[in-house]
């Protein structure tokens, strides 16, 4: 499997060159935070990164903060973000979102993630502008950062709207399969 900042021929990439072990899905963590602000306690996911994995490791989605792009990165584990740690005002949480895209049962096989790129995408470094992933018996999880509220966490309707407006801005598609 090739490391963060090595160099990533994108025309024979494979899958254990950029997603390493990731083969099944049982978990899609958000992070979040409890608040009880309003005098009702409310659990608010706060999607500056997705980690979707199982038995602890996870392919581990996040924004890079300054141009759009999505950075991915396989990792043992995963973190909530300093931002919602450092707060003492924040409960910080990890929701659980899995359910919603991966379809039951539960783990899925993972049968493809698509790696939208456009202009400021950079592969050696892990850059997209989006990217989807395919489940076994169809179920899609799409993430798409250009959201106001941090990355948009969709299914197939989100992954066709990100293909759309990629590829007729001059962007490419690749899908990576298992």
């Amino acid at each position: 499997m090739h490391r963060s900042g090595e160099s990533v021929d994108l025309d024979n990439a494979s899958w254990p060159d950029l997603f390493g072990p990731i083969t099944a899905v049982d978990t899609v963590l958000v992070p979040g935070y409890v608040d009880d602000d309003t005098g009702r306690t409310v659990a608010r996911g706060y999607p500056s990164q997705v980690a979707l994995g199982s038995d602890g490791v996870f392919l581990e989605f996040a924004t890079d903060g300054y141009s759009g792009q999505l950075t991915f990165q396989v990792k043992d584990g995963t973190e909530i973000p300093e931002e919602i740690v450092e707060d003492p005002s924040f409960e910080p949480l990890f929701i659980d979102i899995a359910w919603l895209f991966v379809r039951e049962p539960i783990p899925r096989r993972l049968e493809s993630i698509t790696l939208f790129l456009n202009e400021e995408s950079d592969l050696s470094k892990r850059r997209v502008r989006a990217a989807s992933a395919t489940f076994e018996g169809g179920g899609v999880l799409a993430l798409d950062p250009f959201s106001f509220s941090g990355i948009e966490v969709g299914s197939a309707t989100l992954r066709d709207e990100i293909d759309e407006n990629v590829m007729s801005r001059g962007g490419r598609r690749t899908v990576i399969s298992r």
